[in-house]
């Protein structure tokens, strides 16, 4: 029981983080093949911060995940990556 409260916290968001991002995967399987892992991860977390988990069950969790990724594409991607 070392250390202080904000790194303790810390720990703890960065797992919660870590298990949606890992729960987006497996719904998303398709799209995170297709744009790769680099890019998926980034876009979990933007979702992560933006859509907080407000339920311990996760079955709901990124029903927005997809209109999340076309924000992204339709606002954040230079036109001629599309």
């Amino acid at each position: 029981y070392t250390g202080s409260v904000n790194q303790k916290q810390g720990i703890y968001r960065n797992h919660t983080k870590t298990a949606l991002a890992n729960h987006l995967q497996n719904i998303y399987i398709v799209c995170h093949k297709m744009v790769g892992t680099s890019f998926f991860k980034k876009a979990c977390l933007e979702y992560i911060e933006k859509y907080y988990l407000t339920e311990y069950d996760l079955t709901f969790y990124g029903e927005f995940f997809s209109a999340h990724l076309a924000d992204i594409i339709k606002y954040k991607l230079p036109k001629n990556d599309i």
